[in-house]
């Protein structure tokens, strides 16, 4: 199936759900009927059954949306005065100007004296006609008229008067029927029947997307994303233009979508996109069920397993837990849909990324992704970073002691999210520029705070090491420190974290001052035996100190010298200074977080700090 086949299947079940086409507590956004839009409503005005004006309020801040009857012509509308029946701006209200006024009392006057006719209906359209909204909203002191009785030119909430939208209440409200024309099922299924009445005679045809004969939709809708209002997944065909001529002798040809699938697919996409829809940079990523069952799209882009647990076996059992959970309400053989929307240009929504997979499938792959995307930092980070973590360390800007991606990052943010998430799915390879992205930040501390850095290095070691192991096609680079690892390059590494805290280990609790190993990184990374062997030198002041002050970190520190500067002897010597490979970092930041591991379990063995014990 493609989105909009999957969208309209999704619509169909979402749509026997109980008060999915009302608003709720938590914020949901409703699901929009068939032959309506949601818009931001900025008044409210409240009526009685007999068409007499009561009040009229300003709409709360947050309160904004409002279902409303709409046209096809209407929802789609740009400059022409193609009215909505029921809700809509002032400028079609008041009579100001009659062209839009005229058209749109025709259009309520139609539905008022139709068999699926409403109180409110008719209540609204007689009110409209007395012609007094003008005065009753400026004597609620909503809006200022001219001298001449007319529209202001003022703003109501940022919005100009002339294209501020009203919704109605009636009160007393029909029997078990709500007050509101924006929560009023019986009212949005009278709009639709007398809409639909409406239509009878335009073309009909085979819809593509539900395989039935059904009015040919001639606009579709706009509104898919709230963020890219205007544009459309299916853009109009011109004949005017170069939009299906020469391929297509009629524009049904290009695209035949009837009106009714058309308006659930799109709908279903918005509630989806509003509700559940994850954004990176100028993308919205989506992942559903088709039925409605709860799917586990936010692993998809990152899991944390609470603070106690961020040692790696914890973090996996936790994470096997949570997987069991969705397997528990999942069928095996329950689809899921994953997709990606973005919008192009103001008027052109593309689907940038597609793909349909069995439930049992994407719990295997996201399970593969956290044990094989995976690095062991220590108590202070989630052995798996997730896709905005990776993003940010790889391209992220320097912030204070943190790391940020501004606006015009957004189109690099979606693609990079995008090709992780097709690395999830579908088992690709990490990008090798997204690798050396990272790396390359990793070998410039001098260039970050200690908690970016931290990050980081974190996230260049979890790349590497899955993009290793993936060429390799298994686990040759292992999540914690490998003693048995003879790659010169992870010796090198580790090699480099000794000389780093060996220093670091006889400076005082505020010395902040950065280590020799660190300054001389760049260098150690292009030249590292020469380099090693010239910080071993420097060091040996801090080594003298050591064995007067904590003899036992000296012995611990001299044996780990021996054992490094012995493996790498035991090498091709012609090769020790050639540059390092990025897995140095690997050996660099297991060997790290060893040794802060066996500090803190000397510390705690002997109840604050002496470590000779």
């Amino acid at each position: 199936m493609g989105i909009l086949q999957t969208a309209y299947r999704t619509y169909q079940m979402l749509s026997q759900t109980e008060d999915i086409f009302d608003y709720r507590d938590d914020g949901t956004e409703p699901l929009t009927p068939v032959s309506h839009i949601l818009q931001n409503a900025q008044i409210e005005i409240t009526l009685t059954g007999e068409g007499k004006f009561l009040s009229a309020v300003p709409v709360s801040k947050g309160d904004e949306s409002t279902i409303i009857p709409a046209t096809e012509e209407s929802a789609g509308r740009t400059s022409r005065p193609e009215p909505h029946p029921l809700c809509d701006q002032l400028a079609y209200l008041a009579p100001s100007d009659d062209k839009k006024h005229e058209a749109y009392l025709a259009l309520l006057a139609a539905w008022a004296e139709s068999p699926y006719s409403h109180p409110l209906v008719r209540a609204v359209l007689t009110y409209v006609r007395s012609g007094t909204i003008l005065s009753d909203l400026e004597r609620e002191r909503i809006i200022v008229r001219n001298a001449d009785g007319s529209l202001g030119s003022g703003k109501l909430a940022g919005t100009d008067y002339a294209k501020c939208l009203v919704r109605w209440r009636m009160i007393p409200a029909p029997d078990e029927e709500k007050s509101e024309s924006y929560r009023n099922p019986a009212l949005f299924e009278k709009w639709a029947s007398f809409y639909n009445d409406l239509r009878v005679g335009q073309p009909h045809g085979i819809c593509q997307i539900s395989g039935e004969e059904d009015v040919l939709c001639q606009s579709h809708p706009k509104g898919t994303l709230s963020s890219a209002y205007g544009a459309k997944l299916i853009s109009a065909n011109d004949s005017a233009n170069f939009t299906y001529r020469g391929r297509f002798a009629t524009p049904e040809a290009a695209a035949s979508v009837g009106y009714t699938a058309s308006r659930m697919a799109h709908s279903a996409l918005r509630w989806l996109a509003t509700n559940h829809g994850k954004q990176s940079g100028d993308r919205i990523f989506l992942c559903w069920n088709p039925e409605g069952k709860e799917t586990p799209g936010n692993l998809l882009y990152a899991f944390d397993a609470g603070e106690d647990k961020r040692d790696f076996v914890s973090y996996r059992e936790e994470l096997r837990k949570t997987l069991d959970g969705y397997g528990n309400k999942l069928r095996q053989q329950d689809d899921v849909v994953i997709a990606a929307l973005e919008a192009a240009t103001t008027g052109r929504l593309s689907v940038t990324y597609y793909t349909e997979m069995k439930s049992a499938d994407l719990l295997d792959r996201i399970e593969h992704w956290y044990d094989t995307c995976a690095w062991d930092g220590g108590k202070f980070n989630v052995p798996t970073p997730s896709f905005r973590e990776i993003i940010l360390c790889a391209f992220g800007k320097p912030s204070g002691n943190g790391l940020s991606l501004d606006k015009r990052d957004a189109k690099l943010a979606g693609k990079y999210f995008q090709k992780l998430l097709s690395c999830l799915t579908e088992g690709r390879s990490i990008p090798p520029d997204l690798v050396r992205a990272l790396a390359a930040r990793a070998d410039t501390p001098q260039a970050y705070e200690a908690g970016p850095l931290a990050r980081i290095r974190h996230t260049a070691c979890a790349l590497i090491r899955k993009y290793r192991n993936d060429q390799a096609k298994r686990e040759e680079w292992k999540v914690t420190l490998d003693t048995e690892n003879r790659d010169r390059s992870y010796l090198f590494g580790r090699l480099l974290a000794v000389l780093e805290q060996a220093e670091a280990a006889t400076y005082g609790k505020e010395d902040r001052r950065e280590t020799n190993a660190l300054r001389r990184l760049t260098r150690y990374t292009q030249q590292p035996m020469h380099t090693a062997r010239a910080l071993y030198e420097k060091l040996t002041p801090y080594l003298n100190r050591l064995m007067r002050n904590k003899p036992g970190l000296y012995r611990q520190y001299r044996a780990l010298f021996d054992q490094l500067f012995g493996l790498l002897d035991e090498l091709e010597h012609t090769s020790l200074n050639e540059p390092l490979e990025d897995v140095y970092l690997l050996g660099y930041s297991s060997q790290r977080s060893a040794l802060f591991t066996k500090q803190e379990q000397n510390e705690t063995n002997t109840d604050g700090g002496n470590t000779d014990e």
